[in-house]
């Protein structure tokens, strides 16, 4: 079975390359189309729904991801199908209410080289049910079903045939000529394997088919059982306005996610209010902290200012003396500068005299000195005018400053206060982390919890929240 699985892999690849190959011949795989006379119909999820009158070309393939553009205006979508001659394409933003004109571009060789892609892959294809339907496997033997009365009321005899084959076999294909009543067969196939405890994948090829065989299964299950919220799931946009009417809000992912997320995001609100509520205080504080602190400087200053008075007194008295010392030497350098002048230079020589020049030099640097003395002592007298006339304003200061802080008795300790409530806001911050995160997780929970899901038959190709998920049963519409 290994060597057949693997030949007609490969077979398949060769057959899916010269398409491909065939394909970009022809053009370069991307596909441009017109479309004319739109209006905006509804939000749609994260998304906007618009309808058009006419699209000139061959339309994209559906769920296939193109490019939408209204004169310099461009984003992203999908186009959902033709549904009452009408062209519906949901587009990422907001492009106004009408459109006269605008052009989608697509790829429609990127599903062809998607399922390439797939089948290239190193992982074993092991599904028996898959292989059984293309006769490279024996059908696995099942346990027959039962399909409650309800289901099978108001059911002709060949769709009751048809039943019963589903029932006994792992693989059946049901065929009928239009108006022969097979969708409603597949309805009660989809709520007797749902029933049965098996998880289903519901696909079409359009999402008018897909929504219409959706419609009828859903139908038929409320005869069994009670719809449940999310047992069932329409991924993507339905366009069928029964469908929609009847279900949207039990069976559509956006609207489940939000029924379901509510407890959460009221959760997240709540803890969010806190929060800044908690942030806002602590900011508070930390003003009123910043503020006591200065206070507290404040009331140090005259104290401070006091020691600069009394440092600027003590170098003032330092400078006189050191003015006096000077004078003094200076008188002693002139007694001796008129004895020098009065000996002969003999004299000087064996007393051992300085000659009246050095004498002169020496009592002009010393004279120097004294200028820059003086010059100094009465910059510190004016400095300490400036500091005691700043007393005085340095202590009114005080005063206010010692006023506010009687006043302010609790910011003595408020700092361990803010520690705490900073260990509290990031204690709630990690709890609304988590929820966030909970959240995010929840559209997966949802899916995987779902009984059936419904989507185009390209979205398992290319959409990774279900792409992993494993099915009982897989049920094709319009195969």
């Amino acid at each position: 079975m290994i060597d057949s699985v693997s030949k007609f892999k490969s077979e398949i690849v060769a057959a899916l390359n010269r398409e491909l190959e065939i394909a970009k011949r022809v053009s370069s795989g991307e596909r441009s189309n017109k479309l004319i006379a739109g209006r905006r119909k509804a939000k749609s999820g994260k998304g906007f729904l618009y309808e058009f009158e006419e699209l000139i070309g061959f339309p994209p393939e559906e769920g296939v991801q193109i490019s939408f553009s209204v004169k310099d205006k461009a984003t992203n979508g999908r186009f959902l199908g033709e549904v009452n001659s009408r062209f519906l394409f949901e587009v990422d933003e907001d492009l106004g209410e009408s459109i006269d004109e605008a052009t989608v571009v697509s790829d429609p060789l990127f599903l062809i080289q998607k399922q390439i892609d797939l089948l290239q892959e190193d992982a074993p294809f092991k599904s028996q049910v898959a292989l059984s339907s293309l006769d490279l496997a024996d059908r696995l033997k099942i346990e027959t079903l039962n399909f409650p009365s309800d289901l099978q009321m108001d059911l002709n005899s060949t769709q009751a045939k048809s039943l019963s084959a589903v029932a006994k076999n792992s693989v059946t294909y049901i065929w009928g000529p239009p108006g022969t009543g097979k969708t409603t067969t597949l309805g009660s196939v989809v709520a007797v394997l749902l029933l049965a405890g098996k998880r289903v994948l519901l696909v079409s090829n359009t999402n008018l088919a897909l929504d219409t065989a959706l419609e009828k299964c859903v139908d038929r299950l409320k005869r069994a059982t009670t719809l449940e919220d999310g047992m069932v799931l329409r991924l993507g946009t339905m366009v069928k306005n029964e469908l929609i009417k009847k279900y949207e809000d039990r069976i559509e992912l956006d609207k489940v996610f939000l029924r379901r997320s509510e407890p959460l995001n009221k959760e997240i609100a709540s803890l969010t209010l806190k929060l800044q509520k908690l942030k806002n205080e602590i900011s508070a504080t930390e003003e009123k902290l910043e503020t006591f602190q200065k206070m507290k400087e404040i009331c140090l200053q005259p104290e401070a200012t006091k020691e600069h008075i009394s440092d600027k007194d003590l170098r003032i008295r330092e400078k006189e003396n050191e003015k006096h010392q000077l004078n003094g030497l200076i008188e002693r350098l002139h007694q001796e500068l008129k004895e020098s002048e009065f000996r002969s230079g003999l004299s000087r020589f064996f007393s051992g005299s300085r000659k009246p020049g050095q004498v002169r030099l020496d009592i002009d640097q010393r004279e120097r000195s004294l200028s820059q003395i003086i010059v100094n002592k009465e910059r510190l007298i004016s400095e300490k005018d400036e500091l005691v006339e700043k007393q005085k304003s340095v202590v009114a200061e005080a005063k206010k400053a010692k006023k506010w802080l009687d006043s302010h008795p609790d910011l003595e300790g408020s700092h361990a206060q803010v520690l705490i409530k900073q260990v509290e806001a990031q204690t709630m911050a990690k709890t609304i982390e988590t929820l966030n995160e909970d959240l995010a997780k929840l559209r997966s929970q949802i899916i995987s919890q779902a009984k059936v899901i419904a989507c185009t038959a390209y979205r398992p190709l290319i959409d990774k929240d279900i792409s992993g998920f494993k099915f009982d049963c897989v049920v094709v519409d319009e195969v």
